[in-house]
């Protein structure tokens, strides 16, 4: 398996300007007592690629 590297900054970056175009959602996920944000491709997208 291959592991990447990706700065944080970076990605959170990515991941909103693809939640501002309305490729994925966000949302919150709750863990034992802890909040975890949590992301989602919407159905469309998925579509899109082919992923039914």
């Amino acid at each position: 398996m291959l592991a990447i590297s990706i700065a944080r900054n970076s990605l959170l970056k990515n991941l909103s300007e693809l939640a501002s175009e309305g490729k994925i959602s966000r949302g919150w996920l709750h863990i034992g007592g802890k909040k975890y944000r949590k992301y989602s491709l919407k159905v469309s997208i998925l579509r899109e690629l082919g992923v039914d």
